[in-house]
């Protein structure tokens, strides 16, 4: 029956969220917070998961969301346990960043998910640079992806 199908398609995922939840809580990384310039200058508020690494992720948030969305965090903390370094930032207009964000027309949440992949390149020693987002910054970073030739994928 079709309500036995949805009970287990609901109770596995519950289980899994609930795994995931676990993992997250329990991993302890080194972050700290960090200030870059904008595309515009406007400030971005940041923070960086592990150490300097050959590949470093760029994790944008979602439009309204920050740096400390609990997706993000997830793949900052998993990432750092494979020894891979992030950052992840608040957009424009958001959290601690300044300046005003444009769902309408995001060219300047672009140009500036442009700017934190070249300050990962160069501040956390990355050879290669993937861009992450949530939602809105899903978008950011397919566009960052496919504008900037410094984004690996």
């Amino acid at each position: 029956p079709p309500e036995t199908v949805i009970a287990q398609r609901r109770q596995h995922s519950i289980q899994a969220r609930a795994a995931a939840k676990a993992a997250l809580v329990h991993q302890a990384i080194d972050e700290r917070r960090v200030t870059l310039e904008g595309a515009d200058g406007d400030t971005l508020h940041g923070v960086v998961a592990g150490i300097q690494s050959e590949t470093a992720l760029v994790l944008v948030p979602a439009l309204g969301g920050t740096s400390d969305m609990a997706e993000l965090c997830g793949i900052a903390r998993r990432a750092a346990a494979d020894g891979i370094a992030s950052i992840r930032y608040d957009q424009r207009g958001t959290g601690q960043s300044s300046g005003s964000a444009s769902l309408m027309e995001p060219d300047g949440e672009v140009r500036d998910c442009g700017v934190v992949v070249r300050w990962a390149r160069a501040q956390l020693g990355a050879s290669r640079v993937y861009v992450v987002g949530v939602s809105f910054g899903a978008a950011v970073a397919a566009a960052a992806a496919g504008r900037f030739d410094e984004v690996d994928g």
